[in-house]
């Protein structure tokens, strides 16, 4: 039988429960409700559902500065609801996915090619809260940033030349050819952290860099060669973008053989090992690429459709103290093809600097609602992969829903090929 829990009244009115050997329970609890999109034109009714939608998998995420992510997972009654208690307080990430039988799946017709609900929100955990989050089907295509091998080892040089085996891969989830051809590729406005403490960038100076809706903030930019009719990528098909085509296993065993790189990037600020067979991303951002940039823990990333840069508007940083700030140009969001966030779980990774609020939403939510991949920031194996759902005429479909904690997990690298199966994200 279990044994009895007491009430333990604190200081600031809360309410514990401490058990008989003094573990305190946290009275925070969250309540997630579930509700289909209404422009979906469905009902719960029409999957074959008594009430909301049952047995969707919930994620809690509990993220903080300097301490070690904690997952907490559940699955939704009959009514779609599933409630969490116990909680540690403050702001939760919420991600949910629904998988479809081929019975429920018949409901939104072939339209869709992912078969499946997805949602995601930010909510506070108290006594008595809920949340309502909405579920939609995932995006039915187009390119989408597929693999994100961040750096391990960190870089090394080598009879005077510089290297680094990262690398971004970049897949055709659609069913028409599109040309890379112009297209851009860069970083997002990256502090999301509350700096205000040692002196500068709180959230709210940094919001409307992070979340402007009309367009995506960056100042580390590269831009793919080609005239228009170049570089075609099937569908299907992915490309690798290394920051050096070289073979990397001289230098570490760890390291690729990323000869076969499809475009390299050539930091203008540092002297990279440059193969004349690979063609060159060009550097056109407001701001120089570098090394240690291109893959740091702040692998905020988005890819673009050609854009003349002359006339977007730019402004330095509001939040930098520097004499000389960094400036950043603003993407159109029309323009925005994917972005995405990896997160790197820096827990242990640091003492020098205490913990640091983290912003409410990192990087604009109309991009990427939730981080995801949580590589571990002190030694990185493995890449941030996109998940595969299923096939389309024969070729991988991966799942593109703007949540990143739903659409990556960390695998071990495949440079240029996408993998037939991919496990589900969360634990």
């Amino acid at each position: 039988m279990l044994a009895p829990l007491l009430l333990l009244a604190c200081s600031r009115g809360d309410v514990l429960l401490v058990d008989p050997e003094g573990v305190e329970t946290p009275p925070n609890e969250l309540t997630v409700r579930l509700v289909l999109d209404p422009e979906l034109g469905l009902t719960p009714a029409d999957f074959g559902w008594d009430d909301g939608v049952p047995d969707a998998e919930v994620t809690l995420i509990r993220v903080r500065d300097r301490e070690e992510i904690v997952f907490r997972n559940g699955t939704t009654d009959g009514s779609g609801n599933r409630s969490f208690t116990g909680l540690g307080g403050g702001i939760e990430w919420v991600t949910v996915e629904r998988s479809l039988s081929e019975a429920e799946a018949t409901a939104p017709g072939p339209e869709w090619p992912v078969a499946m609900l997805t949602g995601a929100a930010k909510a506070r955990a108290e006594p008595g809260a809920e949340v309502e989050i909405t579920l939609r089907p995932p995006a039915p295509g187009g390119l989408v940033i597929s693999e994100v091998a961040l750096q391990l080892p960190q870089p090394f040089e080598h009879a005077g030349q510089a290297y680094t085996a990262a690398y971004i891969e970049i897949y055709n989830n659609g069913t028409a050819s599109e040309f890379l051809d112009g297209m851009l590729i860069g970083k997002l406005y990256r502090t999301y952290h509350d700096v205000s403490r040692l002196g500068n960038r709180p959230c709210w100076q940094t919001e409307p860099m992070r979340v402007d809706p009309a367009g995506a903030w960056t100042d580390r930019i590269l831009r793919f060669p080609g005239t228009g009719g170049d570089y075609p990528l099937e569908p299907g098909q992915a490309v690798i973008v290394a920051v050096s085509s070289a073979d990397h296993r001289y230098i570490h065993p760890a390291m690729h053989d990323l000869t076969g790189a499809d475009f390299e990037v050539l930091p203008r600020t540092l002297a990279l090992a440059d193969n004349p067979a690979v063609p060159n991303l060009e550097d056109v951002g407001p701001e120089p690429f570098v090394h240690n940039l291109f893959f740091s823990n702040d692998a905020q990333w988005f890819l673009a459709k050609p854009t003349d840069l002359g006339g977007l508007p730019r402004i330095p940083d509001p939040a930098d103290i520097k004499e000389v700030p960094w400036e950043f140009v603003r993407i159109p969001s029309d323009q925005v093809l994917d972005a995405t966030h990896i997160w790197l779980d820096t827990y242990g990774a640091y003492t020098q600097v205490g913990a640091l609020p983290i912003c409410l939403d990192p990087i604009n939510p109309g991009f990427d609602q939730i981080p995801g991949g949580f590589a571990d920031g002190r030694d990185i194996p493995n890449a941030a992969q996109r998940r595969v759902v299923g096939t389309r005429d024969g070729r991988a479909t991966l799942l593109d829903t703007d949540v990143s904690a739903i659409d990556f997990v960390m695998s071990p690298t495949s440079p240029g090929q996408v993998p037939a199966e991919s496990g589900s994200g969360g634990d």
